[in-house]
């Protein structure tokens, strides 16, 4: 059990292992009166939908998705968004958030931006976007955002950041989310939706997935449904094969994470590798395994 808590949850490492150094500066997360879907047009998106939970910004676009912890601050009228950069970008990055007539109000950061002045809050900007609230992700990015957006209802991510990734509520709130059989147990079938997954993640993340980043969502959808089919299946077989040490056909949490597997060496491994292809990104996984 100490074994447990000195280790996060291996789905949670692959999720958010990019963003694992943010820290929530607003203690409480986002206010409530953010929280939801937002759009600019909840029928036809012309710029994008995000979904801001307590802790979590969930961003569809016409390229991909970003999922993303970020720093936040009190300015003013504004709620400031500080997104982590990335290797490749590695500068944060600012929005500027308020609610305003029942509207979520975005406003960028300016061109040679100061990050002491924000002066230019003060002042109106052509250039600021005006949401409105949505039931459920705008129809055209249904497919794209089901996978996580399934895993965000549940709160599961939420729970992790809430009470830190090495708590016993957060691993069993993860593994008890692939369990849908509840039996303690991943089986095949529960393994190969944990796969497909993770393979929606490497394909739509535009965080990881940054050699492809200018591919239509559409096309990366259609080339991680393809792979997930084909992929996922063999990937849970490999799995039981390296990681079922008492030849039950499933997967125990107590399996994947003693002392002995190498899970999530392997995980995080993979999740700070740069691929040059997304055939790469498939080969090095079931290389590594």
């Amino acid at each position: 059990m100490y074994n447990l808590l000195k280790t996060s949850f291996f789905l949670f490492i692959f999720l958010i292992s990019t963003n694992s150094n943010s820290q929530i500066i607003y203690e409480d997360g986002f206010p409530t009166e953010f929280h939801g879907i937002w759009s600019d047009n909840c029928a036809k998106p012309s710029e994008y939908a995000v979904r801001i939970d307590q802790y979590t910004s969930y961003e569809v676009t016409d390229y991909g998705t970003y999922l993303d912890i970020p720093k936040l601050r009190i300015v003013g009228d504004y709620l400031v968004v500080i997104y982590p950069g990335t290797k490749e970008y590695p500068n944060e990055w600012y929005n500027f958030l308020k609610i305003e007539n029942n509207n979520l109000v975005i406003r960028y950061e300016p061109e040679n931006f100061d990050k002491n002045d924000f002066s230019f809050l003060d002042q109106k900007d052509d250039d600021t976007y005006y949401f409105v609230k949505c039931e459920i992700f705008p129809n055209k990015y249904q497919n794209y955002v089901s996978p996580f957006n399934n895993l965000l209802d549940e709160n599961a991510l939420s729970v992790c950041i809430k009470n830190s990734l090495e708590s016993i509520t957060c691993i069993n709130n993860l593994f008890n989310y692939f369990d849908i059989y509840p039996d303690g147990e991943l089986s095949v079938a529960e393994l190969t939706q944990m796969s497909k997954l993770l393979v929606n993640y490497l394909f739509l993340d535009g965080h990881i997935n940054t050699i492809m980043e200018d591919t239509p969502i559409e096309d990366k959808y259609l080339l991680a449904t393809g792979t997930s089919f084909t992929f996922a299946p063999s990937f849970s077989q490999l799995l039981l094969v390296n990681y079922d040490y008492n030849n039950s056909d499933s997967l125990s949490l107590d399996e994947l994470l003693n002392n002995k597997s190498d899970f999530i060496q392997n995980i995080n491994f993979i999740l700070k590798t740069n691929f040059s292809t997304l055939e790469n990104a498939i080969e090095l996984l079931e290389d590594v395994f």
